[in-house]
């Protein structure tokens, strides 16, 4: 369900709601001497582009666009915003992968468009011959779980996949875990995320030569820390990895294979999410 921010900035306009998407694909300003004079966003729904209303005046200044890579999964975590004078003056936008240049200039109070652990996939505000006000609508990140605490990592989601997975376990849980990726076409090793306790060993290898890619992973997770895995490729099915302990979790996103992973850990594994692409047609299930 999507959580809906209230708009800050300035006050007056007319109040303007694109509502909730999957995400963002796109969005442009138009520049004037008083501030933002126009703003339109261009969605994803249902997997395929939506182009948005424009919300403001229709000067012919400068006009700035900023695009989102969706062939690695990019989406918004936050957007900072300046305002002045009743108006939107300028905005900087953070996405999993990078932040933007300044759009507009960065005059006046700042605010911030940001709920921890979720993306933007929609907007609303408020216009005349400026932009007065901004507000977002936020959906959890990409599939995630297990339990709060422990030190947070994130691999990144700049490969083109997953070549093998290791796991130590412990009595309490998964005690270390580390991924290896193909990027550019080469193995690029991972890093070892928990701690480097003395229990038993478990790897999972994906085959390059086949395209063999993860579709899925379930976990099981319980007092705190993540037990065990199940991998799904396009291929086959992994025995279990670990123990099904606890309450179980999936990281699945329909049409889309795990290119990278996210999560936080200590002495254990506690929280594990991924990183998703578009699968290529020929990989599509039935």
């Amino acid at each position: 369900m999507a959580q809906k921010q209230e708009a800050k900035g300035g006050t007056g306009g007319t109040e303007w709601d694109d509502g909730h998407h999957e995400g963002i694909s796109q969005i442009y300003i138009r520049e004037g001497r008083e501030g933002i004079e126009s703003i339109k966003f261009d969605y994803v729904k249902k997997e395929k582009l939506k182009a948005g209303a424009i919300h403001g005046g229709s000067s012919q200044r400068l006009t700035e666009w900023f695009d989102l890579n969706h062939t690695i999964d990019e989406h918004i975590v936050s957007i900072t915003c300046y305002y002045d004078e009743g108006a939107i003056q300028g905005l900087v936008i953070k996405t999993n992968i990078r932040a933007s240049a300044l759009m507009g200039y960065n005059l006046g109070t700042k605010f911030k468009l940001e709920v921890k652990g979720k993306k933007i996939i929609g907007f609303h505000g408020s216009s005349d011959k400026n932009l007065r006000s901004l507000g977002a609508y936020f959906a959890p990140l990409t599939p995630a779980g297990g339990s709060t605490g422990g030190r947070e990592w994130d691999d990144g989601a700049d490969h083109e996949g997953v070549s093998q997975i290791f796991i130590r376990g412990g009595r309490e849980g998964i005690e270390s875990i580390k991924f290896d990726y193909i990027k550019n076409g080469e193995p690029k090793a991972g890093q070892i995320h928990g701690d480097s306790g003395q229990g038993f060993t478990e790897w999972f290898d994906l085959d390059p030569i086949t395209d063999e890619h993860i579709l899925s992973i379930k976990c099981y997770y319980d007092e705190g820390a993540i037990h065990g895995l199940v991998i799904k490729t396009n291929m086959r099915n992994c025995g279990l990895m670990g123990y099904n302990v606890g309450t179980k979790f999936k990281l699945e996103a329909k049409g889309k294979k795990i290119i990278g992973f996210h999560g936080s850990s200590d002495k254990y594994l506690r929280f594990l999410g991924a990183y998703f692409a578009p699968l290529s047609p020929d990989n599509l299930e039935d």
